[in-house]
């Protein structure tokens, strides 16, 4: 018998960070067992489609007239038509997820066996004053009159996570994790790519993999790349994502280190350049749990991470935490102390993360159990 298993992003799917995750899971589950279907709310990115189809899953888009007052109707269809065996909320405390508490509730009269909501980000964190009141307000809202109530599961990525959206209810930790083999150390990737991009054997290399913009702070890491040549002009920076780098390729003009900085702009696999980088930075405002830092640490390089970003981060002993507040020059000196790590020891990252089962064959395991 296979279980069908609804799978429900905050908007759409694409192919990084949240979207991700899930699709980890899609590739290494037991298809015999079990199958997802999604549900988004905005069409998915043209190449996940054919990703999921492959997988048995199917893509469900409500229809352009979709609204608050549709909205019933249109789950109680899709939940009696398609016999879902869980339905799998994926959101954080400040998501716009009115439609999915609608849909639990209804799962729950319909009888859908497994109704699980799970935390992906503590988005109250980093927010002005103004933010936070909007924040709890429409937290207060929400909690009062569409409750997600009637779970059977409640997950978050991280303790932040977890506890910005459930408060005092329990909630199980569910990991992030990554197709370890997959980021291992390739010395034949990084002369690929490093070759590509006309980077020296001599130059360090200092990589931040995430969507351009404001919460990923990327300008910060332009000031750090700063202040890094004025002590030693080996170091490189490179961007690898999404999103529109005009702003920060202006940044990078005005300190004059535009030769020393590489965009590589959207990737359908950026796996490879973690072999190329030599160090990753991840200065962000707030994340949930972030999976590149797990792909980075799997791949054996030195992380440095923004202390607004959970310490449940650090999972190697090369993996430390600065704060932003702090000045730059704490976070060059963590580049200028850091040794470039051997070929033997970057390989050796991965079982050091295997063995604190940050495997996605285990969080799998943890999965089918549950959907089944």
């Amino acid at each position: 018998m296979i279980h069908r298993v609804l799978q429900i992003p905050p908007q759409t799917m694409n192919l990084c960070g949240l979207s991700q995750v899930i699709l980890n899971w899609d590739k290494n589950i037991n298809h015999s067992q079990v199958a997802f279907d999604y549900l988004c709310f905005v069409p998915p990115q043209k190449e996940v489609l054919p990703i999921i189809e492959s997988m048995g899953g199917n893509v469900i888009i409500p229809p352009p007239n979709f609204s608050l007052k549709s909205a019933p109707r249109f789950f109680e269809s899709l939940i009696s038509s398609s016999h879902y065996d869980a339905i799998h909320v994926h959101t954080d405390p400040q998501a716009s997820d009115l439609f999915q508490r609608i849909l639990l509730n209804i799962a729950y009269q319909k009888n859908v066996p497994k109704r699980i909501v799970h935390s992906h980000s503590d988005k109250a964190k980093g927010l002005s004053w103004k933010g936070y009141l909007k924040f709890a307000g429409k937290r207060f809202f929400l909690n009062t009159f569409f409750p997600y109530k009637h779970l059977t599961h409640r997950f978050a990525c991280s303790k932040l996570a977890g506890t910005a959206l459930f408060g005092g209810y329990d909630f199980t930790i569910l990991r992030n994790a990554v197709a370890l083999d997959r980021f291992r150390f390739n010395p034949e990737a990084r002369t690929r790519i490093r070759e590509s991009y006309n980077i020296k054997d001599s130059d360090a290399l200092i990589g931040q993999v995430g969507f351009i913009c404001d919460i990923k702070n990327q300008s910060f890491s332009l000031h750090v790349l700063n202040a890094l040549l004025k002590k030693n002009s080996k170091f490189k920076l490179c961007f690898v994502g999404a999103g529109d780098a005009t702003p920060l390729k202006k940044l990078a003009a005005s300190l004059n280190i535009s030769d020393h900085v590489i965009f590589t702009g959207e990737l359908l696999d950026p796996t490879p350049f973690y072999s190329a980088f030599d160090y990753f930075i991840l200065p962000s405002f707030y994340e949930g749990f972030p999976l590149v830092g797990i792909e980075a640490q799997a791949s054996g390089l030195p992380c440095v991470f923004s202390d607004s970003i959970t310490d449940e981060i650090l999972l190697t002993p090369n993996a430390v935490q600065k704060s932003l507040l702090s000045p730059v020059e704490a976070w060059t000196q963590f580049f200028l102390d850091t040794s470039l790590l051997s070929e033997n020891a970057r390989k050796s990252a991965s079982s050091l993360l295997t063995m604190n089962e940050w495997s996605v064959d285990a969080v799998v395991k943890q999965l089918e159990k549950i959907y089944t």
